[in-house]
């Protein structure tokens, strides 16, 4: 399993067993485990999957084609 760019980690059996990750939103968009400060905020555009492809998100954001 890759836990960041060019890290992996091994796992024997799948799925890895489970442990709970509280994420918060950070100011530049992306989640982290701690707090944030001051007030963020989420928009939702409209794009095609073309578009998507062809200029796809920074690795801070995630996009999903459907």
């Amino acid at each position: 399993m890759e836990f960041g760019p060019g890290r992996w980690i091994s796992q024997a059996g799948w799925p890895a067993p489970a442990r709970k990750v509280i994420l918060r939103p950070q100011r530049d968009g992306s989640l982290g485990r701690e707090p944030s400060t001051g007030t963020g905020g989420y928009l939702d555009t409209q794009q095609t999957e073309i578009a998507m492809a062809g200029d796809p998100p920074p690795p801070t954001r995630t996009g999903w084609p459907s």
